[in-house]
């Protein structure tokens, strides 16, 4: 009876080894690590794709607690001056902030005496 052929595997492991470079990539595996799999970590990085980061401030996520008729009247109002509520709701807390100016700095005169002692 004749020997059966060994099938060869040479290019299945180097489809694995691409396809952990891969995984690694997505998923911040050491890179040093891939390199000892013979990955070359020689290939030229692409520019990041997406929108640019911004030089402006950015907004950031916060959770109120709302009566749900206020909330509800508050959408009726965004939707009439077409707008939205978080737009009415910023704009609302930045007036408060400069009609309340003085507050504000008496909190910065008052802090800044405290972490100077």
């Amino acid at each position: 009876m004749p020997k059966k052929k060994q099938p060869d595997l040479s290019s299945w492991n180097n489809q694995l080894n691409a396809t952990e470079h891969v995984v690694r990539g997505i998923v911040g595996g050491d890179a040093a690590q891939a390199g000892n799999q013979g990955i070359s970590n020689s290939e030229p990085q692409q520019p990041h794709r997406g929108r640019p980061k911004a030089d402006r401030e950015t907004k950031k996520r916060v959770t109120f607690t709302l009566w749900p008729s206020a909330y509800e009247q508050l959408q009726k109002i965004a939707y009439m001056e077409r707008r939205s509520a978080s737009d009415i709701v910023s704009a609302l807390i930045s007036e408060y902030i400069s009609d309340n100016a003085a507050l504000l700095k008496g909190y910065e005169k008052e802090r800044g005496e405290r972490h100077e002692a």
